[in-house]
């Protein structure tokens, strides 16, 4: 199964498959959400696990950009 990151924004979430050709672009956007504050679990069962590298990534990953209020 191709392992994917679930990026969630104001519009609900985009599905990015890591696969050879986005390998780079799918790091990129992982680094990127956590060096902004976000945060990353890994699904594993009915609840996430949270990661900080990459390589920890497993089937189903979520992205959360930090959350501000108002």
């Amino acid at each position: 199964m191709t392992k994917v990151l679930k990026i969630m924004d104001r519009t609900g979430h985009t599905v990015v498959p890591i696969t050879d050709a986005t390998r780079a672009e799918a790091e990129a956007t992982f680094k990127r959400v956590l060096a902004e504050g976000g945060t990353a679990f890994k699904m594993d069962g009915p609840t996430g696990t949270p990661i900080k590298k990459f390589s920890e990534v497993g089937e189903e990953t979520i992205l959360m950009p930090q959350l501000v209020g108002g």
